[in-house]
């Protein structure tokens, strides 16, 4: 399944997006196009990516979107990932400590939705 995302939440300082099948170039190209639209020249930006519905990822893809994360973290206080799996969320906190990175894993919808919901106020 070709990859798409769905964006459902856009304020100044916060997005959110669903990205569901598989995870690559254009893809990858089409969430920082995205994210580069609504950012601008903010900071102190949070975005909640719910990517639990992502079935796998190409290599180039992670390592483009990664390039592009570095290049642009001092515009977000965090990256929030939805993923699918206890595996995978240790995988990213592994990485975050490796990287220092702002990015915060999630394996429970419940755990997102909270943290999404204390970030816009729901």
């Amino acid at each position: 399944m070709p990859g798409t995302i769905l964006v459902t939440h856009v304020s100044p300082l916060c997005l959110r997006t669903r990205l569901a099948g598989r995870f690559d170039l254009a893809l990858a190209n089409e969430v920082m196009s995205t994210v580069d639209a609504w950012r601008g020249t903010r900071t102190g930006l949070e975005t909640f990516h719910d990517c639990s519905l992502l079935e796998d990822y190409d290599v180039a893809a992670r390592e483009r979107v990664s390039a592009w994360s570095r290049e642009h973290a001092a515009a977000f206080d965090a990256v929030h990932l939805l993923v699918h799996g206890r595996t995978i969320a240790w995988a990213i906190k592994l990485m975050v400590a490796v990287s220092g990175a702002k990015l915060v894993s999630y394996h429970s919808s419940a755990a997102f939705e909270a943290a999404f919901a204390e970030r816009v106020g729901a």
